[in-house]
């Protein structure tokens, strides 16, 4: 048994470091107005409950971003979450009713 390494010049992997993110992260209670955060806030934790029921990561629920579109909304409807970026119908049918509860 063995295995292959390829060493690549020039290029640094270090995962300590923030530079590993794709995207900034987004404090989201400063771009979203003092009800809209409410709204943020309460949906991670239903996040929270759902992914703890279901054995599996928050952001396989939804991610903050998602989150946050939802949030934006006055009355969100189930409808509605079929339209946000990334946000497959498999997650509505699995999470929304959940997710939008009261």
């Amino acid at each position: 048994m063995g295995f292959c390494v390829e060493w690549m010049d020039g290029t640094s992997s270090s995962l300590g470091s923030e530079n590993w993110r794709k995207t900034p992260r987004i404090d989201y209670k400063e771009v979203l107005s003092v009800d809209e955060f409410e709204r943020f806030s309460r949906l991670r934790e239903r996040r929270k409950k759902i992914s703890q029921e279901d054995g599996v990561p928050p952001y396989m629920v939804m991610t903050d971003a998602q989150l946050a579109e939802i949030a934006k909304m006055e009355n969100p409807q189930i409808s509605a979450l079929e339209r946000i970026e990334g946000v497959g119908m498999a997650q509505v049918e699995k999470f929304g009713e959940r997710l939008l509860k009261s």
